[in-house]
């Protein structure tokens, strides 16, 4: 199974720099430090066998979402997901239904982010069902 890592840096205009504010990983991934710099964080995190899957740029800072490991082939469901970027779906696995905005779309995983604001990971091979 691959391990995954999410990473959010948030500019500082101030000092001209980006800054790691979020960093979400399996247990296999090293530790990076809150206040780390951006590049410093990917270099990190490329040294140790990452790859950027996914990026997007806000105006607040970076999100990133990088993988390492085994990537398995792309399961149908991705395709669906991929044109539901930034729209709101609900999907059910077998440890219950959740629903959100469709942020990213990976390999294997799905983000979304919760009416509440969480952020959720969705491993495609677990879902039963997505609709709108």
């Amino acid at each position: 199974m691959a391990d995954i890592v999410l990473l959010r840096c948030d500019n500082n205009y101030a000092r001209n720099a980006a800054r790691v504010t979020l960093s979400s990983s399996s247990s296999a991934a090293p530790s990076i430090l809150l206040g780390t710099s951006m590049a410093a964080a990917l270099e990190q995190l490329t040294n140790a066998g990452f790859s950027i899957q996914s990026g997007s740029a806000d105006g607040a800072g970076f999100s990133f979402t990088l993988i390492r490991g085994e990537q398995p082939e792309n399961p149908g469901i991705i395709d669906y997901f991929k044109d539901k970027i930034g729209e709101n779906v609900t999907i059910e696995t077998l440890a219950g239904t959740v629903g959100g905005t469709v942020l990213n779309v990976g390999i294997d995983v799905i983000k979304l982010q919760e009416p509440a604001g969480d952020i959720l990971l969705v491993r495609a091979a677990q879902i039963n069902a997505a609709y709108p």
